[in-house]
């Protein structure tokens, strides 16, 4: 049990742990409800975060290539922590059958709905593998939350936003934003984010898309240094 903690204890350490400063401008710092990631299969919560609802909704949509998930707004009384939030199940039916790994948005949890069960019994290695995803789940929440931010500056074009309100506009060729990715600097970072398997492999694989995408590289530098910036690394 004692190692079990210590296993909990380490996200704290993760730079991933804490929101980055640079966010409050964009999102605050008030929200005094919390949005909780649950995981099914675990039966425990995976993340907890107070920024912003659809970013967790978001970042559960990124994560539904390791997982299946829902998203609970969790009532202000409750305060959960990510270094303990794996030792929190439910008590509400979640209402299987779910559609395959798509995350879905319930309604918030009462106080009365949420219980300490201890962490999931598992084998010391199995224990070590969850702490592991824990940690990559609060990276790419925190990736995503950069990423809507500098995609809302940079990219006011949302070919995807458009396209469905007049699909007339499919025959003219539009490009994605300014950096001239074929698939756009939103959707490039949103694939690797849903098909890595750790941080290191994503965040080389961001720099990388970085790095071989110059054609116009005054956009590239922008969106580069600004989406950096967000997350605290070095450019």
């Amino acid at each position: 049990m004692q190692e079990q903690q210590i296993l909990l204890d380490q996200i704290q350490h993760s730079r991933w742990y804490r929101r980055p400063q640079q966010f409050d401008s964009f999102y605050g710092n008030q929200n005094s409800i919390q949005y909780g990631l649950f995981v099914p299969g675990i039966e425990r919560f995976m993340l907890v975060d107070n920024l912003d609802l659809w970013s967790m909704f978001y970042a559960a949509r990124l994560l539904s290539s390791k997982f299946q998930s829902i998203v609970f707004p969790i009532n202000p009384i409750i305060q959960l922590e990510n270094h303990t939030c794996l030792n929190y199940g439910i008590s509400r039916g979640i209402g299987f059958p779910m559609l395959g790994q798509v995350p879905v948005l319930k309604e918030m949890l009462e106080e009365n709905e949420i219980h300490n069960y201890g962490f999931p019994r598992n084998e010391l290695v199995r224990i070590l593998k969850i702490v592991k995803e824990q940690e990559y789940c609060l990276f790419v929440l925190r990736a995503a939350q950069a990423l809507k931010v500098v995609n809302a500056i940079y990219s006011n074009v949302n070919n995807d936003f458009y396209s469905v309100l007049f699909p007339e506009l499919s025959k003219f060729t539009v490009i994605n934003d300014e950096t001239l990715i074929e698939t756009g600097f939103a959707h490039t970072i949103e694939k690797i984010l849903y098909l890595s398997e750790n941080i290191n492999q994503a965040l080389v694989d961001i720099r990388k898309m970085f790095d071989e995408n110059q054609k116009i590289p005054y956009f590239m530098k922008q969106y580069k240094e600004h989406y950096y910036e967000l997350l605290g690394l070095d450019v």
